[in-house]
């Protein structure tokens, strides 16, 4: 029994009108034997959970059954061919590889005149809708067209301006290329540490951000790119920087550009409208962090509008980015509010409709989304539902999980635990803990670590004799951290000394937060 089967992932990523689609279109082009490959992908469909056991069972005496892989691997192609065609009508890029080939087709077949009047439609699509790593080919099969033609029609001057328009294109293609290089290499940086932490772990750990902003393209003096492609890169990894330096203002002025850049083009929007999703998700950040409610109230309802927009709604990787950021900004508002006992029913079906996409969201989206389920639901002391999302948490490799988060998942359980009042539930995650603070290395990270390290050892010797003494401790070593500026931030993630200071006063979190804000 496999969860992840490939063919299984594909199958269940489409929605109802891409089922019916491959359904019709295999009866079309599978030459016989298509019955048996459409009853194969509905019992796969069928399946909660694939069970290759099953479908071996259900096809019991069918010939295709004895090469099971085989057949699979050849649905697998079938589906992908299907939705080739089914989304070719709606995207450019598809028309202007459909373009690129009949250009190839005409030119082999010698009908020049028709092959070089595709090759100037496909250049004005490509450019109108900034796709220029289609250009290179077009350009490729326009010079071919003129050298068969052996350039009749062709002046000197012709000639060099079509030199220095393919010079042009591949500069662009170099920026674009450049700029990709400098926002994938801060955005896997800032994927895996995750905020609070920037420096590296270790000492002597390059400093990439710092290396990522000292490029020239990024000086304040550097020439702005000229293609869209390289524009939005380049507000991407300002606004990244900022995020993960704190410097909320450039974050926010760098992310209401991005986001205005995507907003002026309507027709570029269309075809990344996930890169718009991604960057109304960064400015809602930016809006709660500096108090700009009515545009957090806007931005929330156009997320909310996307996600009913009847037009959007077969865009699966649309849908799955927009639940994850409404969500997420969801449970940031109710704890911004102090609304818990609304949050914890805003949790409930934001996980409602987590257990519907399945394997299909990504685990660092699912891992947020639990991190903040759980902080809504502890502090609305719903505990047991807490510890719940926490656990889910934890169950997800942490090689696919932000550092930061893991780290605090793993911080949390001992609190998460303690309020159960389940004397073995708490002494296994204080081995949890303390097993993970242990092979992580003290001083490897947070003072927040060390300390916790240090507690749950003096906890197992007995040196507290009284529970007021660990309180005590506690608070101590809470007060340190807060008045290092580096060291609080590791608060922003979880509020450790309101969650002490309520049980040395016996109120509750939500009322101290309340009165606190």
């Amino acid at each position: 029994m496999r969860r992840n089967d490939g063919l299984y992932r594909l199958i269940k990523s489409l929605n109802r009108s891409e089922k019916r689609f491959f359904k019709i279109w295999s009866a079309r082009h599978v030459i016989g034997g298509q019955n048996k490959y459409i009853s194969l992908f509905d019992a796969i469909d069928k399946q909660r959970v694939y069970n290759e056991d099953a479908i071996l069972k259900k096809f019991a005496g069918e010939k295709f059954v004895r090469r099971l892989s085989v057949a699979k691997a050849y649905l697998y192609d079938l589906i992908l061919r299907s939705m080739n065609a089914y989304h070719a009508q709606n995207s450019v890029a598809a028309e202007l590889r459909e373009l690129l080939g009949n250009i190839q087709f005409l030119t082999e077949k010698g009908i020049h005149d028709q092959a070089l009047k595709l090759v100037f439609k496909a250049r004005k699509q490509a450019e109108q809708h900034e796709l220029i790593s289609f250009l290179p080919e077009i350009f490729r099969l326009h010079k071919r067209i003129l050298e068969v033609q052996q350039y009749r029609d062709q002046s000197e001057q012709d000639l060099r301006r079509l030199l220095e328009e393919g010079n042009d294109i591949f500069q662009q293609l170099s920026s674009v290329n450049q700029h990709w290089w400098l926002f994938a290499r801060l955005y896997r940086h800032a994927g895996k540490l995750g905020v609070a932490r920037q420096a590296g772990v270790a000492p002597d750990a390059p400093n990439v951000p710092r290396e990522v902003m000292a490029h020239p393209l990024l000086q304040e003096d550097a020439p702005l790119p000229t293609s869209y492609e390289a524009q939005l890169l380049r507000l991407r990894t300002l606004s990244t920087y900022y995020f993960l330096t704190r410097d909320l203002p450039n974050c926010y002025d760098h992310s209401k550009q991005l986001t205005d850049l995507l907003e002026s083009r309507p027709e570029m929007l269309q075809q990344e409208p996930v890169i718009y999703v991604s960057a109304v998700n960064n400015l809602l950040n930016m809006t709660f962090l500096l108090s700009k409610d009515h545009e957090r109230a806007h931005y929330l309802s156009m997320l909310r509008q996307m996600m009913n927009d009847k037009a959007l709604e077969k865009n699966d990787s649309l849908q799955l980015r927009l639940f994850q950021a409404y969500f997420y900004h969801q449970m940031n508002q109710h704890i911004h509010e102090h609304t818990y006992l609304q949050g914890i029913a805003t949790v409930r079906a934001m996980q409602e409709q987590l257990d519907n996409w399945g394997d299909r969201i990504d685990p660092s989206g699912e891992s947020m989304l639990c991190f903040y389920g759980f902080s809504l639901a502890f502090i609305g002391e719903d505990h047991p539902y807490a510890y719940k999302l926490l656990q889910r948490l934890l169950a997800i490799p942490r090689a696919k999980l932000r550092q930061d988060i893991y780290l605090f998942a793993h911080l949390l359980e001992p609190l998460a635990a303690y309020e159960l009042k389940q004397p073995e539930t708490l002494q296994n995650a204080l081995l949890n803990c303390y097993r993970f603070l242990y092979k992580k290395g003290a001083g490897s990270g947070f003072a927040l670590e060390d300390t916790f390290l240090s507690f749950i050892k003096k906890l197992s010797k007995n040196t507290f004799a009284q529970p007021e003494e660990a309180w005590q401790y506690l608070q101590t070593e809470f007060s340190n951290i807060q008045n290092n500026p580096q060291e609080a931030r590791a608060f922003a993630y979880f509020n450790f000394p309101v969650w002490l200071a309520a049980k040395r006063s016996g109120q509750s979190m939500s009322d101290l937060l309340a009165a606190n804000p």
